[in-house]
């Protein structure tokens, strides 16, 4: 293979994946690590990345210690730079994008946050603001009650700002709120789960069909010598009657337990595209019934 090249040497997993699907990109792989191809397609990217509240935190800091590159910051370090905000053209300093942009108030007029801001100068230290949210609660109708939801709300903030400003694109005010509280969902679930009392004599639990639930059933196999998963999987309505459907092959499957889970996914994801709530999964796989029972897939 050779040493890196200039194009290659600072390359992370990100690169290899294709942005919008975080699917793997082939070409690039083929381009820089054509001997490894059939390894890196072996793994299955997750679906989603998990904001780190670390970043978070780290942010946080950054924005306290006059660390965010925003405009009156870089002209505070003596840089001659457009200082305005993208969106407004007013002056641009963490407050403003935090809460007194336009922008942002409708960000915090649409979130479940109530937070003592009211009155508060857009030129205050943001000491002061983070001070106030630290002592807000969520809405009591608000999803999630036990993790405070402001430090996803200004990491998104900071982030739609860099997508105006460097990209020209946005989001609005309400998926804004929708990705932060999807990412503090998320980070509560992960980082929250009860602990699992590992059992021998433990049996996978088989709960009655109700009368209103779809049924789906799944299958997958498995070639170990040339690793191609084959899956598929059927949703009937609770008379009976198939109303989806579908096969699909699918190379570099690392073993049959994969093969059963991509098929379980697949199905997952037409019935959500169907909009059925209600919906009971069998599969033949034992492993697999087991291991999404004890929640650790």
């Amino acid at each position: 293979m050779g040493p890196p090249t200039r194009s290659n040497a600072k390359l992370t997993v990100k690169d290899l994946l294709h942005q919008d699907t975080n699917s793997w990109n082939l070409e690039a792989i083929q381009a820089h690590l054509p001997h490894y191809e059939e390894t890196i397609r072996l793994l299955i990217p997750s679906s989603r990345n998990l904001l780190d509240y670390q970043k978070i935190k780290h942010y946080l800091w950054r924005a306290l210690n006059k660390a965010l590159l925003v405009g009156m910051n870089l002209r505070w370090r003596g840089i001659n730079t457009n200082a305005c905000c993208a969106r407004c053209g007013k002056q641009e300093n963490v407050c403003h994008i935090w809460f007194d942009c336009p922008y942002a108030k409708e960000v915090w007029r649409t979130t479940s946050i109530v937070s003592p801001l009211a009155g508060l100068s857009p030129d205050v230290d943001p000491s002061v603001l983070l001070s106030s949210l630290y002592k807000s609660k969520n809405h009591p109708s608000a999803p999630l009650q036990e993790v405070p939801l402001f430090p996803w709300i200004l990491w998104y903030l900071w982030t739609s700002r860099n997508k105006i400003t460097f990209e020209g694109s946005d989001f609005t005010a309400s998926e804004l709120v929708t990705k932060a509280t999807q990412e503090a969902t998320l980070w509560h679930s992960a980082n929250n789960s009860p602990p699992q009392v590992p059992s021998k004599t433990r049996q996978p639990e088989y709960l009655p069909i109700r009368n209103s639930a779809a049924i789906c059933h799944t299958d997958g196999a498995w070639q170990a010598n040339s690793l191609i998963g084959g899956m598929g999987w059927t949703i009937s309505d609770p008379g009976g009657s198939v109303i989806a459907e579908s096969s699909a092959a699918q190379r570099f499957v690392s073993s049959a337990l994969v093969a059963e889970a991509m098929a379980v996914l697949a199905a997952l994801r037409e019935a959500i595209s169907m909009e059925i709530s209600d919906l009971h999964l069998q599969s033949d796989s034992v492993v697999l019934v087991n291991t999404l029972s004890r929640g650790r897939m």
